[in-house]
């Protein structure tokens, strides 16, 4: 089924993120597709929506603006912005403002009662990480999450912009309800080996004992070493199991296949366990992705070298990729990624929360804001990360579970959940590994039934 939307607007100045913008909202929804046309009056549509501050004779639907971001002088600082609450049946939606208002109503008499296209842009360009100044950075360069407007006005678990997207169409009219939530399931193998060189057994005990101070974690890596040493078997070597053909339908693992910094070169691709983990991972299904290692997200030369070896390795083209430590430069990344020919990017999710740090958990295309331009590259945001999870209770399994199965039952449709588990997760001698496995395998259950 296919609807056609004409959209008025009286910004040709900022026509490319208005038009960007509402492509991002009007975007393929259970296999409904909409057909756009912007500012002609000749485009046979169902639907005519205007934006801007005259609304024009038989339109269906009226959006303010707000001129806060689609304003070429004076832009505010993203600090200086709050979200005000509005109500759309039993569900709040929430703006980007300038000022705090009390609650109020999405919409009466087909007139929206905030700028919708502001706030959807907001969020999906990272227009706070673009204007973010450094002592805002934390030691990775990246925006702290405290630091960032969701995160901040407590919505960051709330996928806002998805919101908005089903209040708009409800709003129209159109016969789309809401949708079931789509799960995928992506690993990222940082290391192969926990136990490899002497020199890094040393540093791990050295690590939980002497710094960490951490005696119960101290004693469950000398019962994994004790036993790797009896078996032959390390334990971040969990990829039969990991990599298991009854998994979720969508699915991705990224490798790592270079890099110049000590948060690199873990393994090698030619070693054997890589090769083989590639291989196990490729005949069971699984997209083979990049992980570009710590410098990539601003040295193109340094992406297309590892995007290279790993094709080369793995015999199969690199179109997918999630940045190391989740480094990510607004003004850089996008462009360094579609020059190397990365069609889909799986890095922006929240280093030590879990949540929608782009309001959405659906793909989107990425908005250069430097260039004013859509590209070519989508994002799939990273939503639910292991670390993260386990930071939020404390690394306390039973309570992680609790975290996450009430997300997803608060998300349960009208967006998308991307999860990343690292193989060494299960081996993490912090937490139990037989409870991390059950709390994994709970978790597929889950997402098969909705399925």
């Amino acid at each position: 089924m296919k609807t056609r939307i004409l959209f008025l607007h009286d910004s040709p100045e900022f026509s490319r993120e208005i038009e960007y913008t509402v492509r991002q909202l009007f975007c393929s929804v259970e296999g409904h597709e909409f057909e756009l046309g912007f500012n002609d009056e000749n485009f046979e549509a169902d639907y005519r929506i205007s934006y801007g501050d005259t609304i024009p004779p038989d339109v269906d639907l009226s959006i303010p603006r707000q001129r806060i971001l689609f304003n070429g002088s004076d832009r505010p600082i993203p600090g200086s912005l709050i979200s005000n609450r509005y109500a759309h049946g039993s569900r709040f939606l929430y703006s980007v403002e300038k000022h705090k208002r009390p609650d109020g109503q999405f919409a009466s008499n087909q007139a929206l009662h905030f700028d919708v296209l502001e706030a959807t842009f907001f969020h999906l360009t990272r227009y706070e990480e673009w204007y973010a100044s450094d002592d805002s950075l934390d030691k990775h360069g990246r925006l702290r999450s405290e630091a960032q407007f969701l995160v901040k006005e407590e919505l960051h678990r709330i996928p806002v912009v998805d919101h908005i997207r089903l209040a708009l169409l409800e709003t129209l009219g159109t016969s789309i309800s809401n949708w079931p939530t789509k799960h995928t399931l992506t690993h990222d193998i940082d290391c192969l080996r926990k136990f490899g060189s002497n020199k890094r057994i040393i540093r791990a005990f050295a690590r939980t004992f002497l710094k960490e101070k951490n005696l119960k974690k101290t004693i469950s890596l000398a019962r994994q070493f004790f036993e790797f040493r009896s078996t032959g078997k390390d334990p971040f070597d969990t990829f039969e199991w990991l990599f298991s053909k009854n998994r979720t339908k969508d699915r991705v693992v990224f490798f790592m296949s270079g890099g110049r910094t000590r948060y690199d070169n873990l393994y090698s691709l030619s070693d054997a366990e890589a090769g083989e983990a590639i291989g196990l991972a490729i005949s069971n299904g699984y997209e083979i992705g990049l992980h570009p290692s710590y410098v990539t997200y601003k040295d193109s030369g340094q992406l297309a070298e590892e995007r290279a070896a790993l094709a080369l390795g793995a015999r199969t083209e690199i179109t997918s990729s999630r940045q190391h430590i989740l480094r990510y430069s607004v003004s850089e990344t996008p462009r360094i990624l579609q020059e190397n020919k990365i069609r889909r990017d799986y890095t922006l999710g929240y280093a030590d929360k879990i949540g929608f740090r782009c309001g959405t958990g659906m793909e989107f295309s990425i908005f250069d804001l430097d260039l004013r331009q859509e590209l070519d590259v989508k994002e799939i945001p990273l939503v639910i990360m292991d670390g993260p999870l386990l930071m939020e209770a404390a690394y306390d399994v039973d309570k992680a579970k609790q975290l996450l199965f009430s997300f997803i039952q608060a998300n349960q449709s009208g967006t998308a959940i991307t999860y990343n588990f690292h193989n060494s997760i299960f081996a993490d001698a912090g937490v139990s590994t037989n409870s991390m496995k059950r709390l994994y395998e709970e978790l597929l259950q889950k997402i098969n039934d909705k399925s």
